[in-house]
């Protein structure tokens, strides 16, 4: 597998007494930055204090004030694109402000301690603008949910001293006797939230789910999957490890009613529609691939990848993998680097190296040229995910380039999350997950001015997802 277009690391500089460090951070840890030095370029001593290190964020350097060197850490994971692992690596770790670095490399964001607790005021002032309605069911759920899973407490609590077969046995029972019950009762809360937030606008739904989501985040924090769709380590809700949790679809958490918590939003419509999507690109592929005249293989483009888990669906035979290359492009580093071990055990147990590129840059970037594949052509383009966080403007300007990008008789699909997706409050309230939802005909006029194109609609299988499928008639 190939490694191109590799991530842009974040230039630092670091101030002494008697000296300025250049560094570049290449991994943002919650609290610390690790930094890594030119190659050959002796690292600062352990416990160097520095008076100041100074980011540059797209061309503004800010200051972080004083900090000390610790040396010797390195890449929680590393990737091809990382440093080599011959160039001095350290942490840098803050003496008067407590960072939150974790948005840092996903979208260029840092906030402190400091900073939050100034914002209380504005934070607690939100509450005034909730609904007496909605504060009392808000209210009640949180009894009745604190209340349900005070039974399934006690029963964790009388499998402590049991054997671990025992223990899993009576999780299972509990699971296969209880969790469908409990599905049923979190579908009427479910329902009950729609009908008290159907009249309200953007603005106040942003309010009320504000209020749902702190009043409830014991309970969000319980579920795996809610608690990363939360929290967006990476800065979005829907990452890689969230679609990998989707995919999964299985019952997660260290007790039974986290359990329960876990399961019950990855058994949703939207889940579902995420899980058939990923077949449907297989079969998608799989045709375009049987259509294939000669033998040059069929150039496919992915963009916003992320894991990649549909080359599985995809390639299932070694002339399969002779048949195709994949570029695939996605800006998250972490989600490529899954995308590449799902090549790389293709590659293992096909017995064949699958012909694949990845990119780690985003379509915007690209759009401003210097594209490593902007000379490129592909049979088929295709993007799943993208286009839910795009506006109709900057949808229609992406979706022209990437039609730019095809071959004339080639193919581009993407999906797009549909206006009457029957998830979308659980995903707005519960998940804090927010989509640019599109009809049919939104989706298809996002092609409009595109030259000898021929659109068409089809859904999967939920209802809650549609793709626009656009055809070459004309053109290179």
């Amino acid at each position: 597998m190939e490694v191109a277009d590799r991530p842009t690391s974040i230039p630092c500089r670091l101030t002494a007494a008697d000296r300025m460090i250049e560094a570049q951070v290449v991994w943002a840890r919650p609290n610390s930055l690790v930094v890594a030095f030119k190659k050959g370029e002796d690292p600062p001593p352990a416990g160097a204090p520095f008076t100041d290190a100074a980011l540059d964020l797209g061309g503004n350097w800010v200051a972080l004030g004083s900090c000390r060197y610790e040396s010797g850490d390195s890449m929680p994971r590393r990737r091809r694109e990382d440093p080599p692992s011959d160039v001095a690596m350290g942490r840098l770790v803050f003496k008067d402000r407590i960072y939150d670095f974790s948005g840092l490399l996903p979208r260029r964001a840092i906030s402190d301690l400091q900073q939050r607790v100034n914002n209380l005021p504005m934070a607690w002032n939100r509450r005034h603008a909730i609904s007496n309605e909605f504060r009392s069911f808000v209210a009640d759920l949180l009894f009745d949910l604190q209340v349900y899973r005070s039974v399934f407490e006690e029963l964790d609590a009388r499998l402590v001293g049991e054997s671990a077969q025992t223990r899993n046995e009576l999780q299972a029972l509990a699971r296969e006797q209880e969790y469908p019950r409990f599905r049923t009762w979190f579908d009427e809360r479910v329902l009950e939230l729609e009908r008290l937030t159907a009249k309200l606008s953007r603005p106040q739904q942003e309010q009320h789910g504000f209020y749902f989501r702190k009043q409830l985040r014991d309970f969000i924090l319980s579920s795996e999957l809610l608690a990363r769709t939360n929290s967006k380590p990476r800065g979005y809700a829907g990452d890689s490890e969230v679609m990998r949790l989707i995919y999964a679809n299985d019952f997660r958490g260290p007790t039974i009613f986290s359990q329960f918590m876990h399961k019950y939003p990855i058994e949703l419509a939207a889940a579902q529609a995420v899980r058939n999507r990923r077949k449907l690109v297989g079969e998608l592929v799989r045709e375009r691939m049987g259509r294939q005249v000669g033998e040059a293989p069929l150039r496919i483009l992915s963009v916003a990848c992320g894991p990649a888990e549909e080359l599985n669906e995809i390639l299932r035979s070694p002339e399969d993998v002779k048949r195709v290359t994949f570029t695939l492009l996605d800006q998250d580093p972490e989600a490529l680097g899954e995308a590449r071990g799902v090549v790389e055990r293709l590659d293992k147990s096909l017995g064949i190296k699958v012909q694949a590129t990845t990119l780690c840059t985003s379509v915007r970037t690209m759009q401003q040229g210097g594209s490593p594949i902007e000379d490129s052509s592909f049979d088929l383009v295709y993007s799943m995910g993208l286009f839910d966080y795009l506006t109709d403007t900057t949808a229609t300007a992406v979706l022209s380039w990437l039609y730019a990008r095809l071959a004339r008789g080639g193919e581009l699909v993407v999906g797009n999350f549909h206006a009457r997706n029957s998830s979308r409050v659980f995903m707005e309230y519960w998940a804090d997950w927010t989509l640019w939802y599109r009809t049919e005909g939104e989706l298809l006029r996002l092609a409009d001015a595109l030259p000898g194109a021929q659109s068409r609609i089809s859904f999967e299988e939920s209802g809650c997802q549609i793709f626009l499928h656009i055809t070459k008639t004309s053109g290179r």
